[in-house]
């Protein structure tokens, strides 16, 4: 096995624990015995982490060909990526076995509750991000991908201080869009 096929399988697992964690807790809510009271937001930043985790693997493979990741400390920059992608993953819905059977589960007050959290893991994931994205141009050169992480991280930070729905929802469907546009551009390869 090369160098390359070592890491991705190591980052590979993580995208298979992240994941798993958003069907396991989608899952749960889907199978859970009392009220759930369902709402778009948080439904919808489990969404957006679903695309970014499945994104980045795949933009890895590109990144992963760099010199500079054999450096095991360089390399912990890629790695923080999938770990804080985890994590993101595993907030992003609530745990129903820990809601006693017949009681509610309210998706909005689960949201604005872990909001701080939640949106302070983005913003370190997009500062990681920007991160790799530099040490893997070998200088600060910027491009277009680093704009729209730029403009995530600012949304994440706004998001986290931020304790209007309203804002929250213009961000949600902004990110969304942003999202979408920059899997287009930069991901997509349609030729």
């Amino acid at each position: 096995m090369d160098f390359e096929s070592y890491l991705r399988v190591l980052l590979s697992v993580w995208v298979g624990l992240g994941l798993g964690q958003l069907v396991q807790a989608l899952h749960r809510l889907a199978r859970f015995k009392g009220t759930i009271n369902w709402d778009w937001l948080p439904v919808t930043w489990a969404t957006l982490a679903f695309l970014m985790f499945v994104q980045t693997w795949w933009a890895y493979f590109t990144i992963l060909q760099v010199q500079i990741w054999t450096n095991l400390f360089a390399f912990l920059l890629p790695l923080g990526v999938f770990v804080i992608l985890y994590l993101i993953c595993a907030s992003a819905l609530p745990d129903a076995t820990k809601t006693p059977v017949g009681a509610a589960i309210d998706l909005r007050t689960f949201y604005m509750e872990q909001h701080k959290y939640f949106f302070a893991l983005w913003a370190l994931l997009l500062v990681l991000a920007v991160a790799v994205s530099i040490v893997s141009r070998d200088g600060l050169h910027l491009r277009g991908g680093d704009g729209f992480r730029t403009a995530g991280l600012l949304a994440a930070l706004l998001l986290m201080r931020s304790p209007s729905r309203r804002i929250h929802a213009i961000v949600t469907v902004l990110s969304v869009t942003a999202l979408v546009v920059y899997i287009l551009l930069f991901t997509l390869r349609l030729a």
